[in-house]
């Protein structure tokens, strides 16, 4: 019931601002579309398929949980200057629950931009004439759960570490990491050398390529295994570190 209320009221906090809806549901749909325009553009003797649908759409969905991360950032660092963590510190809950608390609503938007942005697809690729696998979409979908809770994790330390001048500009820092390291924008495996190297050390490309993996239904995909290791392993790691994070803002208080 604590945890009920509390994610009740976080939501509303992230709801009010109406650059919420711009970002995190929005922004990602006006991307989709402007690189459908551009992949029209791209000559076919060009070779380049990065920018197809079934590539494009996961790639657009893990750019769409980067401002997930960023108002996740916003409203924990705000709650901590407000002094409203430090208020809620009277009541009986745990910091597992702030956490949970914090977790479920922004969970839910991230759930719900996700289905925005695979209807939108859908839409895009019946104009096109393209064709789309609801099967590859619903898996794809699927695997991008706990990269969703993974960038929340994120979101929740950025929040808990830094104040409220500071979490929006290093969140929108590791927004550019993501969109460069996770081969969002540009073939990053084509480029090779260390900063492929660089980018398969870190959770942001493999967020998109397990999507990618799934859009194609290719489960026994190494991959797509490979990758949901390594993701699962930062999941863990970025819980850990928001559970700690959290707990030393709540004895402090």
């Amino acid at each position: 019931m604590k945890i009920k209320a509390f994610s009740f009221r976080n939501a509303k906090e992230i709801l009010r601002d109406p650059l919420s809806y711009i970002f995190c549901v929005g922004f990602p749909l006006v991307m989709l579309v402007i690189m459908t325009v551009v992949n029209k553009s791209i000559p076919k003797e060009a070779a380049m398929d990065i920018f197809n649908l079934s590539k494009l759409v996961p790639a657009i969905a893990v750019f769409g949980f980067t401002f997930i991360m960023l108002f996740m950032a916003i409203l924990l660092s705000k709650d901590r200057e407000s002094m409203f963590l430090s208020r809620l510190c009277g009541a009986p809950m745990k910091p597992w629950e702030f956490m949970a608390g914090y977790t479920l609503p922004v969970l839910i938007i991230a759930l719900l931009q996700v289905a925005v942005t695979y209807a939108a697809a859908l839409l895009i690729a019946f104009i096109e004439g393209e064709k789309l696998s609801l099967l590859g979409m619903a898996m794809s979908a699927a695997t991008f759960i706990p990269v969703m809770l993974m960038f929340i994790n994120f979101g929740i330390i950025l929040g808990a570490a830094f104040g409220s001048k500071s979490a929006p500009g290093i969140a929108s820092v590791l927004i550019t990491v993501v969109s460069l390291l996770g081969g969002i924008w540009m073939d990053i495996e084509a480029l090779g050398g260390s900063f492929f190297a660089a980018a398969k050390k870190l959770p942001f490309y493999w967020a998109v390529e397990i999507g990618r993996e799934a859009m194609a239904t290719d489960v026994g995909s190494q991959r797509l295994w490979g990758g949901g290791l390594i993701i699962a392993i930062y999941l863990i790691a970025t819980f850990l570190i928001g559970m700690a994070v959290l707990k030393k803002n709540v004895q402090e208080m």
